[in-house]
């Protein structure tokens, strides 16, 4: 009995310049299970296919659920976006970025959390932590950006912003944190839950905009 699985799921997107809201055309983006990759074109768009490995018997699920992940590499730092697909699905794990402002540069400024935007993350919080904190950072402002711009009805990049696409930036940005939950603070117990309570102040903000499929 032969059973296809999906090694690495499918992803597409187009990228633009938080700032100018030009595309972001060169720009590399690799899944990192197969390690393919390819450039945005002049229009900032992208797409990596997915990739199957056929098996000779049936493997039960290890989990619930996978995650894939995948990179942008821009000039002086990566940024990450992170889906979870349910094991047992025969169906390409198929990711959308739809149009994703892309932060080229991270910027120092507080970081405010919350629905009213009164909490600063502490500094420290982000240097002990690192790239994976300052990737859910710019994810977020970026889906801040996506939901001030479909709110005022204003266009990006000559595109108007649906409600569709703050949900699509809400959960990448959503799922940077969750990242950020696995890989930091273990250590210590008291940065642990200091940053548990301000990482549930960002899902309060982004719980509205979330969708169940993506």
């Amino acid at each position: 009995m032969f059973r296809t699985e999906f090694v690495s799921p499918s992803w597409t997107g187009t990228l633009i310049d938080m700032e100018t809201g030009k595309p972001l055309s060169g720009i590399k983006v690799t899944d990192l299970t197969s390690l393919n990759s390819t450039l945005t074109d002049s229009d900032g768009f992208f797409k990596l296919p997915a990739t199957t490995q056929e098996f000779s018997f049936k493997l039960p699920a290890a989990s619930m659920a996978k995650t894939y992940h995948m990179d942008i590499s821009l000039e002086q730092r990566t940024l990450r976006f992170s889906g979870r697909h349910l094991a047992f699905d025969d169906q390409d794990p198929d990711f959308h970025l739809g149009l994703f402002p892309i932060e080229t540069h991270y910027k120092k400024a507080p970081f405010m959390l919350g629905k009213d935007l009164q909490t600063a993350l502490p500094i420290t919080l982000i240097e002990d932590c690192g790239m994976p904190l300052k990737n859910a950072i710019s994810l977020s402002r970026a889906a801040r950006l996506s939901q001030s711009l479909a709110e005022q009805k204003h266009t990006f990049a000559g595109l108007e912003v649906s409600q569709n696409q703050v949900s699509l930036t809400y959960y990448w940005a959503s799922q940077a944190w969750e990242n950020v939950s696995q890989q930091c603070f273990k250590q210590d117990h008291k940065q642990a839950m200091a940053f548990s309570t301000l990482h549930e102040m960002f899902f309060e903000e982004a719980y509205p905009y979330f969708e169940p499929l993506i």
